[in-house]
Parts: structure tokens; C-alpha cells; sequence
């Protein structure tokens, strides 16, 4: 079929799709056809970041993956690594100022964006709470600076936004709702959640559903048109797949809202993570996930509280990131972790992890879950974005999800899986398609 010359190709072909009335639509895509160069930085422990690049390399707790079961940033930096403009609030527990992978002059740190205890205009972490820092560098962490990780989109910069106290209590729903606005009001092009409530009720506190609506619909001005944030959500960690318990796509991941992307995890050998929940089409909570980005597999049994099942031995966390510097935060690693259902989360046997370099205890490699992904997909986003930040935050979607990789061995029914959704995202296709 034609398309009018002021319609969405690749919105149509997804309607038509899913539709169910086709056996597949797609855009007819004419392109040039050419070889990627791939952009290897020098930050020196890139070669642990399976998630952008998986050489079937061995990580920190002895295991290894699968030959490119990554995003392809190497590929994605060849066209972008972001631009300046592109901002990304980080709605979590803080982010240290000034840290030496991502400096002030990479953050806006405003007035106004603690809405937890504390000084209400310094959005620091407190004690250990890293989990704003770890966020903060899966998506703008320097590159090519000799020294730790790299982001997603490296020249993005992150507006950090404390909603934790320093107890790691959440706020009242009404003042995250707040918060939310907090991050439209101030320009957030993008604004990532890796937070939740335990409740798969789509309408669970109506005044962050309004924000999150009015975030995606008169957010992010561009020449005076309102184009939306583009908003997502980490799904939840609350599947135990090897106990059979699927899980639940937890509130606001699950808000009824176009455009509102929900983020899963998949893991090391492009396979659903034993604790990413499962779509369930059939439920009327909105049980679904959209996307999936690489993440740590499974928790160790000791991650759930006594008397609760779940977890593989010799499986922790994989991802790395940055850790507040010097010695707090996760490295090195507190003797008890409690956060939500999780606690007593030890290493593993053998675990090698940043010990040595420069500023190695501002790095750690500890993080994981779908707070992970949900911060590499925020990452892909602001590619997108930095290629063409003319589109809606609904355009922006339908890239990530009409450009991923449909992996697994999973049945993908209308280009969506249960346990991937649309697949694992792929930031080189989302930027070549942006």
C-alpha cells in the first residue's frame, strides 16, 4: 500500500501487523547498504561490558557469554555518541557530583531536585546508595578518557532527580508525581525509572499516571511543538522463572500510556533473566513488556529472604558501572544489601572486579536487574534522539521496538515474545533508523 507523504510508514506496517488481519507488514526501505565500522574506546573497562559488546569474553564471576548478544554499540558509535543537547533525567537515589567518568559539566544538577530528605537542591547519593550512580553510568558515562566504563550515549547529558531517602524509603506517590514534573517542567528530553510499587494495577496512584500522561504529551518542546519525553520504566524483578512464577509487570511500568516504553532484561546468551517478568496478553493489568537489554542472569539463592525459593547458584550481578567514589558504595561491597524483596546478596566465589587503575573504587561491577536494561535502553534512546530530535516520543518507540533483534528462540507473535517483547534492542539499527 502507499503511504501519504505526511504518514508513518513504520506506524502503519506495526498497526497492520498487529492487526492480525496480515501475515506480516513492513516498510518497503530503500537504503544504502554499508559495512559499520565499529568504535572500540579506550575506557579500560569497556572490555567487561558484555551489555554493548559480548565477544563471548569471561566476566567478573567467571562465566561467559555468547558472541554478540549486545546492543552493537561499537556499531551505533560509528554513526552518533550523542549530542550535548540530549537530556536524560534519572528519577533514583542520586548521583555523586563531579565523579571522573561523569563530571558536573556532563550533569544538570538543579535547584529543587532532591524531593527525599536532605538538602532539597543537592541530588547526592547518601551512605551506600549507589543504585542513581550505577543508572547514571549505563547511559552518559565518558568515553575514551583512559579511565573506567562508558555509556551508552557518552555525550548525553543526565539531569539526577533523588527520589530515595537516605533510609532507601521512597517518597509520598503525590511528590514523586512531583518529580516527575520536576523532569518535564525542566527540559528532560528522556526520562528514566528503574523504581516501582509492588501492585500490577495499572491505575495504582492515579496522580503519577496524570504525569507520566501529561510527561509524554506536553513534554519536550522542539520549535514549539510539544514532541514528548520519551518515559520508561524498568518492568520489575520479580520473576523466579527456574520456581515457575512469571512474575508481574509492577505499576507505573504497566500504565496504560502510548509511547510509555517497559523494559525487561535479557541476558548474557540473548535469553529471557530468570527474574525479568513474563507478558501476559490476556491480563486486563497491562502485563506487558516491550523491550529487553542485557542485564545479569539470575540472582544467587541467597538474594530472597529465608524460606522464599528462587535464584541460581553461582549466578550475581555482571553489569558494570559507576560506584560513588572511594570507599562507599558497591565496591567495595557492603558485608548486607537490602533493597525492596532483595537482601543479603553476596559475591560470588572467585569474583574479580575493579581493584586496580585509576580511580578503580569509583567503578563497580555489581549492578544488574531490569534497572540495568531499563538504563541501556534510556541510552538507545538518546541516540535516537541525537540522530533526529524532531521525533515524538511515539516515533521514538516504534524504532526501538521495530528495529530490535528477535532472539531467543522465542515465538514472536505479531513481532512481540512474552519474555523479550518486540526482542533484545539493537542501538546500531535504532540510530541508523532514527
Amino acid at each position: 500500500m502507499q503511504v501519504p507523504k505526511d504518514g508513518d510508514a513504520l506506524n502503519v506496517a506495526n498497526k497492520y501487523q498487529e492487526s492480525g488481519v496480515v501475515e506480516f507488514a513492513h516498510p518497503n526501505f530503500i537504503i544504502k547498504i554499508e559495512k559499520h565500522q565499529q568504535v572500540i574506546p579506550n575506557d579500560p573497562y569497556f572490555v567487561n561490558q558484555f551489555t554493548l559488546h559480548n565477544t563471548g569474553q569471561v566476566f567478573n564471576d567467571g562465566h561467559f557469554g555468547t558472541a554478540d548478544a549486545d546492543i552493537d554499540a561499537p556499531e551505533s558509535w560509528a554513526m552518533t555518541t550523542g549530542a550535548n543537547n540530549i537530556l536524560i533525567a534519572i528519577l533514583d537515589e542520586g548521583v555523586s557530583p563531579n565523579h571522573p567518568d561523569l563530571p558536573n559539566a556532563r550533569q544538570v544538577r538543579l535547584n529543587g531536585s532532591n524531593f527525599a530528605d536532605g538538602d532539597p537542591n543537592n541530588p547526592s547519593p547518601t551512605g551506600n546508595m549507589n543504585h542513581g550512580n550505577s543508572c547514571a553510568g549505563v547511559i552518559a558515562a565518558t568515553q575514551n578518557n583512559n579511565e573506567g566504563i562508558v555509556g551508552v550515549c557518552p555525550k548525553c547529558r543526565i539531569m539526577p532527580i533523588r527520589i530515595f531517602n537516605a533510609n532507601g524509603t521512597g517518597i509520598a506517590s503525590n511528590i514523586l508525581a512531583d518529580a516527575i514534573n520536576f523532569a518535564r517542567n525542566n527540559g528532560a528530553d528522556i526520562i528514566s525509572n528503574s523504581w516501582g510499587f509492588n501492585s500490577d494495577n495499572p491505575n495504582f496512584i492515579p496522580a503519577i499516571v496524570t504525569a507520566i500522561q501529561t510527561a509524554t504529551t506536553q513534554g519536550r518542546v522542539v520549535n514549539g511543538v510539544a514532541r514528548g519525553c520519551v518515559v520508561l520504566f524498568s518492568a520489575s524483578n520479580s520473576a523466579r522463572h527456574t520456581q515457575g512464577d512469571n512474575g508481574q509487570v509492577r505499576f507505573p511500568s504497566n500504565v496504560n500510556i502510548a509511547g510509555v516504553i517497559t523494559v525487561g532484561a535479557s541476558d548474557r546468551d540473548d535469553l529471557q533473566s530468570d527474574y525479568s517478568p513474563t507478558s501476559n496478553p490476556a491480563s486486563q493489568n497491562n502485563q506487558i513488556i516491550d523491550i529487553a537489554a542485557p542485564s545479569h542472569r539470575a540472582y544467587p539463592p541467597t538474594a530472597y529472604p529465608p524460606g522464599m525459593l528462587g535464584g541460581i547458584v553461582g549466578e550475581t550481578f555482571e553489569a558494570w558501572s559507576i560506584d560513588i567514589p572511594n570507599n562507599v558504595g558497591y565496591n567495595p561491597w557492603p558485608q548486607f544489601v537490602t533493597s525492596g524483596n532483595l537482601s543479603i546478596v553476596p559475591p560470588a566465589v572467585g569474583e574479580q572486579l575493579p581493584n586496580a587503575g585509576i580511580n578503580f573504587q569509583a567503578y563497580t561491577g555489581r549492578f544488574g536487574g531490569t534497572s540495568h536494561s531499563c538504563q541501556v535502553v534510556a541510552g538507545v534512546a538518546a541516540l535516537v534522539l541525537s540522530a533526529n530530535p524532531n521525533l515524538t516520543q511515539q516515533q521514538v518507540f516504534n524504532i526501538i521496538t521495530g528495529t530490535a533483534d528477535q532472539v531467543g528462540g522465542y515465538v514472536y507473535t505479531n513481532g512481540r515474545s512474552n519474555e523479550l517483547g518486540f526482542g533484545r534492542v539493537n542501538g546500531c539499527k535504532a540510530a541508523l533508523q532514527a
